[in-house]
């Protein structure tokens, strides 16, 4: 903690030391000037403070503030927490400079707070040249919440990252395949699953060679054993294919272990002499688990 906190302050005087630095001016919302709106840069970003007033600044979804550094920390009272950060001056001349470390990036801002310190940029206007000669400039307005506007491929990029969202175009893409080797006729996909609910694939199926499964994302992957005629348990080869845990054999039961938990995976439909061949029987790119109600008493039986 204390490297990190050198670090801060190291930059924060780097900065101070620089002569110039481009400046971006955030834009206030149409419904609210006090609610701006600044594109995502590697410039400092100008932020208006006021007596009295907080601000709060929101940065991108899935973002963490890991640490911030103040030129001047006694003039003000900061907090900040997941992708939000906010503080509140307690001097009236506390003009200062803020970095804000995330688990992403590294943002700079130019907090002031005198008055009229940052100038908005005039749209031009060749019909009215005169009357903006003589009009007053305006300024950023007290900033009170400031939100950050990321790039399309950043904002993608968070999106498709997200567990919820992977779980769905997972869900869509393993269902479009089961409708596709069901009309074919190639799928053996009747899986039942008797065990803690902590183990419960989302999906399985096989292909005659290999066992297909899904699991939630959001689970540590369990490990997989198959039980031998000696009822000894040995552990089976496996690998993973984007989301799904490829184990290399089929068998009729499958036990799935993770610490002291254990389930157990059984095929409905297993032929150990080979691929099943009516409607429900091979597929290589469709999944499903079946666990009905109806069969976890006969299921508890055969895992038994």
């Amino acid at each position: 903690m204390k490297i990190r906190t050198l670090r801060i302050a190291a930059l924060i005087a780097m900065f101070a030391c620089e002569a110039a630095h481009a400046l971006t001016v955030p834009e206030s919302s149409p419904q609210d000037k006090h609610l701006q709106v600044v594109p995502f840069t590697s410039d400092v970003i100008a932020v208006q403070g006021k007596v009295g007033m907080m601000t709060r600044i929101r940065f991108g979804e899935g973002e963490t503030v890991m640490d911030y550094g103040m030129g001047d920390k006694s003039a003000w009272t900061v907090k900040y927490s997941g992708n939000q950060i906010a503080f509140v001056p307690k001097a009236v001349d506390g003009d200062t400079n803020l970095l804000v470390v995330t688990n992403r990036h590294e943002y700079w801002f130019s907090v002031a707070m005198s008055a009229d310190s940052f100038e908005l940029a005039q749209q031009p206007d060749e019909s009215s040249k005169k009357k903006r000669a003589s009009a007053k400039k305006a300024h950023l307005p007290t900033t009170w919440q400031l939100n950050i506007d990321y790039p399309l491929a950043e904002r993608q990029a968070v999106a498709a990252s997200d567990p919820k969202v992977k779980a769905v175009k997972a869900k869509a893409r393993f269902e479009s395949a089961f409708e596709r080797a069901k009309r074919e006729g190639r799928l053996d996909a009747d899986y039942g699953y008797i065990g803690p609910d902590e183990l419960l694939p989302t999906a399985a199926y096989n292909n005659g060679e290999l066992t297909f499964i899904l699991f939630p994302s959001t689970i540590a992957l369990p490990q997989v054993y198959e039980k031998g005629v000696d009822g000894v348990e040995s552990r089976v080869a496996s690998h993973m294919e984007g989301d799904m845990l490829v184990v290399h054999t089929v068998a009729r039961k499958l036990i799935i272990r993770r610490g002291r938990l254990a389930g157990c995976l059984i095929d409905g439909q297993f032929n150990p002499s080979g691929a099943n061949t009516n409607t429900y029987t091979i597929s290589p790119d469709v999944q499903r688990v079946l666990n009905p109600a109806g069969e976890e008493a006969k299921a508890g039986e055969e895992a038994r």
